[in-house]
């Protein structure tokens, strides 16, 4: 089961918040170190991405700060008719900050 809804997202994330936590003790415990942990994110979320249309949901903008590459912070001024710095300073703080 995929959930996008950010409800129901919001209500699993409460729901399991001590087995977060300990999954987070789990995996310094066993120190995988950055980049074995940082292969293992990217597998699970190239994943997940294909199942995806940020298009229809765009929670994670909504919800969360996401990193966006220069690049791309470039095109997405260009189309909006901004100004590279006006866009990077427009970023939305997260609601959780």
């Amino acid at each position: 089961m995929f959930i996008t809804d950010i409800t129901k997202i919001r209500y699993y994330g409460d729901k399991n918040l001590m087995k977060n936590f300990e999954f987070r003790a789990f995996l310094k415990a066993h120190d995988l170190g950055d980049t074995a942990l940082d292969e293992i994110v990217g597998e699970l979320n190239a994943e997940i991405e294909k199942l995806v249309n940020c298009t229809t949901c765009a929670n994670c903008c909504r919800e969360l700060e996401p990193k966006i590459a220069a690049e791309d912070r470039k095109r997405i001024s260009q189309f909006l008719g901004i100004s590279d710095s006006e866009c990077a300073a427009n970023k939305k703080e997260p609601k959780w900050a």
